[in-house]
């Protein structure tokens, strides 16, 4: 956000945030999934583009072509839930990222940000560790109701996330401009 301009609106979304374990990512990891092969290599599809998003594995097909055959792999839940958009983010990339051939390299830097970002506890009576962060999405805009931050946020690489750790007291962002920030 630029010094001294003042958001006349905020729009806040709560985001589903409580995945305790990487198992959450084992659809895509299982050889018979579509996504990768017996040595976790990426499967790889014909060239193709999405939203301005190159396509050359099942991963990004995944991702991002509702109508692939492996898309409900993950259903709507679990896509809405905080470290599959982190992951998401990821593989997707920026505009001058280089992709991966492996499903590790993403599902290893997914499970570092998000612990780095998410707090946990656990339960003193069933010792069951659940999230306790809070996770809110959100857009500022203009007098005009134009966006600012993000700059386009319908583009899927374009967000700001607040992650609010109640206990701590701390608010931690995690933010991502896919193309470059637009004059208002």
């Amino acid at each position: 956000m630029l010094s001294g301009v003042r958001a006349e609106s905020v729009e806040v979304q709560q985001v589903p945030c409580s995945v305790v374990s990487m198992s959450f990512f084992n659809p895509l990891t299982k050889p018979d999934s579509g996504i990768v092969t017996s040595n976790d290599s990426l499967v790889k599809c014909p060239y193709d583009e999405i939203g301005g998003f190159t396509i050359t594995d099942e991963l990004r097909k995944m991702l991002l072509d509702e109508d692939s055959s492996n898309y409900k792999l993950m259903p709507k839940s679990d896509r809405n839930e905080f470290i599959f958009r982190l992951f998401q983010a990821i593989c997707l990339g920026g505009q001058w990222c280089q992709y991966e051939d492996t499903i590790k390299p993403y599902l290893d830097t997914t499970k570092c940000i998000y612990k780095d970002l998410v707090s946990v506890q656990k339960d003193p009576t069933t010792k069951d560790i659940f999230v306790s962060s809070v996770v809110l999405q959100v857009v500022a805009r203009g007098n005009s109701g134009v966006p600012y931050y993000p700059s386009d946020p319908e583009h899927i690489q374009n967000f700001a996330y607040l992650i609010i750790d109640p206990l701590r007291r701390q608010v931690k962002t995690f933010t991502h401009q896919y193309h470059g920030v637009s004059c208002f």
